[in-house]
């Protein structure tokens, strides 16, 4: 079957895991005994990554911190950019494309266009570049930052989804971590996020124990809530919205949450379903709209859509919901960012 090929295939890449190990090991090392520079920068940087290659809610939880944070402080969010068609240092305006700066980096800006937010290959020189030009910043939220051993960042908030935690993973071609397990102990935060809103205490227990939580490190469980209502040149209730069959569009790392989510609501939908930071061609957006029907996507997904303008084109947003102890979160971040 499928399955079984994919894990002989899988198992067959184990020679080139051991590899990569070797190689980021070695980068580590470069780091830890300064053969390669790092460098710390004297106000606040935020690093909000993950271990895997992608899906674990890094965009919901910028969103959130810009949402709690930028009426305490000004923020600023540096980004790779990942997806874009462009080279080097920009800023975001409301003349950025998608395939300028990169699906999600548009998406926090067009949720918070009073943000400074930038994308660019090399970190360190953004950070500088920000530092330089707009001195009103405070603090810069690094988006995907736990690879990028160049800057030494103030404080790191580490994320890994309930569903493929990274203690369920393996390193790369193997499995989606994209740095060893070990690299978890510099987190000062972990988030375990896509939670089942009922997560029990025995759970979270085995979570805490598996994930090798130490005594310096905060644990955290967050679930995702979707906006009741959808999005495009009206708003709709989302009940109204789903008595009529649509189509379902996206392009993310992972669908499931979503499609589970329509499917409790009994939604009666077509799925199209394209990899992560996909940009649509002419002719499969007239494919959906030759359809004649709703068509219902991501936030994501949404400002490289809206660029075919498409007249029946609905967004449903989502947003990061803590379990419990939120404010004790929001405390701790608020000494890191220095808000009194």
């Amino acid at each position: 079957s499928k399955f079984v090929f994919m894990v002989l295939f899988r198992k067959a890449l184990f020679p080139l895991k051991i590899a990569y190990d070797s190689v980021i090991r070695l980068r580590q090392l470069a780091y830890k005994y300064s053969i390669i520079k790092s460098h710390r920068f004297s106000f606040p940087i935020i690093v909000v990554g993950n271990l895997s290659t992608g899906g674990t809610g890094k965009t919901p939880m910028i969103d959130y911190l810009l949402q709690k944070f930028t009426n305490k402080t000004t923020l600023a969010v540096l980004s790779r950019g990942y997806g874009r068609k462009s080279c080097g240092f920009f800023k975001l305006s409301k003349f950025s494309t998608a395939s300028n700066v990169g699906d999600e980096p548009l998406m926090l800006f067009k949720k918070h266009p009073n943000t400074i937010i930038a994308v660019v290959e090399n970190r360190f020189k953004g950070i500088k570049k920000i530092v330089r030009d707009y001195p009103r910043v405070k603090s810069i939220i690094l988006d995907d930052g736990m690879q990028h051993l160049k800057v030494i960042p103030s404080f790191k908030i580490l994320l890994t989804t309930f569903d493929k935690p990274w203690f369920k993973d393996e390193l790369l071609p193997v499995g989606n971590l994209r740095v060893n397990k070990s690299q978890s102990k510099h987190a000062d935060v972990v988030v375990v996020t896509k939670c089942p809103i009922n997560i029990n205490l025995k759970t979270k227990n085995f979570y805490k124990k598996k994930l090798s939580i130490n005594k310096n490190q905060k644990l955290f469980f967050t679930t995702i809530s979707y906006n009741d209502y959808v999005l495009g040149k009206t708003k709709i209730n989302m009940d109204e919205f789903l008595k009529n069959e649509f189509i379902l569009v996206t392009g993310i790392a992972n669908s499931k949450n979503l499609v589970n989510y329509l499917k409790s609501k009994n939604a009666k939908f077509n799925h199209y379903q394209f990899k992560d930071h996909h940009y649509y061609t002419k002719n499969q957006i007239d494919k959906f709209v030759k359809l004649n029907k709703n068509i219902l996507t991501t936030e994501k997904d949404y400002v490289k859509l809206t660029t075919f303008k498409i007249q029946r084109l609905f967004r449903i947003g989502i947003e990061i919901k803590f379990i419990e102890r939120e404010k004790f979160f929001i405390k701790i971040l608020n000494k890191q960012l220095k808000i009194n």
